[in-house]
């Protein structure tokens, strides 16, 4: 059996990317991959570090997508909003026009800052019935994020189990564009929202492990207040010992010096190992200014009138400082 994934990225994310790859190959030795990579405009050097991975691990085969093929959607979408959109985050939702394959029926795609800490194929043996695809929940309140209603689940889609073979029967990629022109004058339009508004009621809800934030480590609790208790359970966050997959998404990232996130040593030990490995971290210059922390605090909180009352309670959690966990190999 080959597991087959999906990776979206740009030169920025190049070396993200790769030290994915080569975290997901370390923990997951004994499985046949194949790997589907949008490229939407990685240089040629940092494409070669990365196709080396080919050569470093005899179960891996990579297959590069050209992004361009889908620049007619994409830029029929950039027409109707003047939020900032990404190639590279939209790229997902036009899978179905990416990969000419009818025999992927099943792929799991990976945000770039994301490292692979455990094995992952029993998710390749998930029924994943009518729906179109398995996702962790968001750490922000469905209500708060797109205005969805109470019974709805808010999904993360920085890592996606997808049903391709449902994605192709319904024609989704059309009910998705569909969906964003119709959003795009939304404060809170970008590719999560819009996939939230579209799959509705047609998501399988994943365990927390496979969408793990290391500001959980600290602020579990907050984002079951701000959830009104529609999230996962303490039992279910201390079962955890080690996540199968840990998503750095939001201001901090483990690839700066200065960063003090949680699994940051995880993510330094595979990039050491990587074709990136003498690729110099820089600072990150936001994180030494109080100013801009606090600036983008409020911004959060004033663009949705709705969090204030939960705000006293997030800037004590925010701003707090935290051990950082790191898991031995």
């Amino acid at each position: 059996m080959v597991l087959n994934f999906l990776f979206s990225a740009n030169d920025s994310y190049s070396m993200q990317l790769c030290v994915c790859i080569v975290s997901l190959e370390e923990n997951n030795p004994n499985s046949n991959k194949r790997i589907y990579i949008i490229n939407n405009g990685i240089s040629e050097v940092n494409f070669e570090r990365i196709l080396s991975l080919e050569d470093k691990y005899n179960n891996l085969s990579l297959v590069i997508l050209d992004g361009s093929c889908i620049d007619s959607f994409f830029n029929d979408l950039i027409s109707t909003t003047t939020n900032p959109l990404r190639l590279e985050m939209f790229g997902r939702a036009f899978v179905n026009s990416l990969i000419d394959d009818d025999n992927v029926d099943k792929l799991l795609y990976l945000d770039c800052d994301t490292i692979v800490m455990n094995d992952v194929s029993s998710l390749f043996n998930l029924d994943l019935g009518d729906n179109y695809l398995g996702a962790v929940l968001d750490r922000i309140s469905n209500i708060l994020a797109v205005d969805l209603t109470s019974s709805d689940s808010y999904f993360n889609s920085g890592v996606l189990l997808i049903n391709l073979k449902k994605w192709r029967e319904d024609n989704l990629e059309e009910k998705i564009l569909k969906e964003a022109k119709i959003q795009a004058g939304n404060p809170y339009f970008n590719d999560q929202a819009v996939l939230n508004w579209v799959l509705q009621g047609k998501v399988k809800i994943l365990p927390l492990e496979y969408n793990y934030h290391p500001h959980f480590e600290k602020d579990f609790i907050f984002y079951r207040v701000v959830n009104d208790g529609n999230f996962y359970s303490m039992k279910e966050f201390n079962q955890i010992k080690v996540p199968a997959i840990v998503h750095f998404y939001g201001l901090c990232k483990p690839w700066f010096m200065n960063s003090t996130l949680s699994f940051k040593d995880n993510f330094s030990y595979y990039k050491s190992i990587s074709p990136f490995s003498n690729v110099h971290l820089g600072m990150d210059v936001r994180l030494e200014s109080v100013s801009f922390r606090v600036l983008s605090f409020f911004k959060r909180f004033l663009k949705n009138p709705k969090l204030l009352p939960l705000s006293k309670y997030y800037f004590i959690h925010k701003f707090k400082k935290s051990k950082c966990r790191i898991h031995k190999h």
